[in-house]
């Protein structure tokens, strides 16, 4: 098998086991330390960037920059599939680490035209090298991890990204509020090239070459690479519905990063301090989801867990549109995140096994995409809404919507049922 990550467990696969996976475990490392930066460097742009200019204008321009920039991961993910997934996660590591240093050198807290053009300039390029980096990882990630214990390994990756962005933001807020703008930019230069290092360490043996070959990925041209990863993402029925309804989750799932603000300041009538708490809820429950999907996956199949989870989303926004109290707040957001969590990994699985190894890059950069196009869509449609809807009713509708998503999924036909078992399980 040309993915190996050590002895497979006996049984179930365990978290433990994998955590003792030297591949798996890097891989993990330098997910959580390369997360905690990109967390580090947007929160350190928003901050330099509204404290120039006291603009949300710009904080919004700064975030469309930052949407076009993960558009690059349309054609990173060729790239990915073309060279060596390792050496180019590497690579962008690297140069984000440079570009982060020479932030520093330019001056981080430049005020006026030339500052925030500075920052536009870097939000793209940190986003663009971003795609990059998530489209290497997946293509490395399938040929790392065996198939029979992925959606343990899987859900693992889930709850190291929660952390991540949990560790990413305290960090961030500590360094700009104590230490200022440039220490946190040096900061995510050294989160970047020890994720370079973790990278560095992983071994993974090449791919077999085809018969006849002398590369293990033909040399195809640009364009037409890239219409294969197309055909591939469009022309396979249940990777084409799968992928429709993990837009519908992301679009209905934008109400919340939108308009929870306005919630809590507006209705709630909350400090700043409940804001934090609401959104550390919500990531609390994408990390406990992490450990929890591979049981659950085993035992009633994808389809079923992806289905459930879903459903859990919609009900906990309707829910959340009808309670005014924190505490009750603070559970919904849980259940959401937890939701959000299985259904992604569960989401992500079922494209890993379905997709030809050789084209994940391509089709998780496809994927990557459209997600990243999703978010400015729903952020719109809500922006829209709230003009002329009570923000209950539009969180109501966001939960309608992912009701919609769930009874959508139930309905697919073929989607496999357990995941297969590993070597010796009983």
């Amino acid at each position: 098998m040309e993915n190996q990550a050590g002895a497979q467990p006996q049984g179930r696969p365990a978290a433990v086991a994998l955590l003792r996976e030297p591949v798996v475990a890097l891989l993990l490392a330098g997910r959580l330390i390369s997360g905690a930066g990109d967390t580090i460097f947007e929160l350190a742009a928003y901050w330099s960037v509204y404290a120039a200019t006291h603009s949300r204008a710009a904080v919004g321009w700064l975030g469309t920059v930052g949407g076009l920039g993960y558009l690059a991961s349309l054609a990173t993910g060729v790239l990915a599939d073309r060279l060596d997934a390792r050496r180019l996660l590497i690579a962008t590591d690297l140069v984000r680490a440079v570009l982060a240093l020479l932030l520093v050198v330019a001056g981080g807290e430049t005020r006026g035209v030339v500052g925030v053009a500075l920052w536009l300039m870097a939000m793209f390029l940190f986003t663009s090298l971003g795609a990059m980096f998530r489209t290497g990882r997946a293509a490395l990630w399938v040929r790392a991890v065996p198939d029979a214990v992925r959606p343990t390994a899987n859900g693992l990756m889930q709850s190291v990204s929660g952390a991540a962005q949990l560790a990413g933001a305290g960090l961030a807020g500590a360094l700009l509020g104590f230490a200022g703008v440039g220490w946190a930019l040096v900061t995510d230069a050294v989160a970047f090239a020890l994720s370079a290092l973790s990278l560095g360490l992983v071994r993974i043996p090449p791919r077999p070459l085809p018969e006849g070959s002398r590369t293990a990925v033909p040399r195809v041209s640009f364009v037409p690479s890239f219409l294969e990863g197309q055909r591939t993402v469009w022309g396979i029925p249940l990777l084409r519905r799968a992928v429709g309804v993990a837009l519908l989750i992301n679009l209905a799932g934008t109400s919340l990063e939108v308009l929870l603000a306005a919630w809590v300041k507006g209705l709630l009538h909350a400090p700043a301090a409940v804001y934090g708490g609401l959104g550390v809820a919500l990531v609390a429950g994408t990390i406990v989801a992490g450990p929890t999907y591979g049981a659950v996956a085993y035992r009633f199949g994808i389809r079923l867990t992806v289905g459930a989870a879903v459903l859990l989303m919609g009900s906990a926004l309707a829910t959340f549109s009808r309670v005014d109290a924190v505490a009750g707040d603070g559970l919904c957001l849980f259940a959401f995140g937890f939701g959000a969590g299985i259904a992604g990994t569960g989401l992500t699985t079922l494209m890993q096994s379905t997709t030809p190894k050789e084209r994940m890059g391509r089709v998780g950069g496809t994927t990557q995409a459209l997600s990243a196009a999703a978010n400015p869509v729903g952020a719109a449609l809500v922006g829209s809404a709230l003009a002329g809807v009570r923000l209950p009713d539009v969180f109501l509708g966001a939960g309608a919507l992912m009701l919609g998503a769930a009874a959508l999924w139930l309905g697919l036909a073929g989607v496999q049922g357990r995941p297969a078992a590993p070597v010796g399980a009983a």
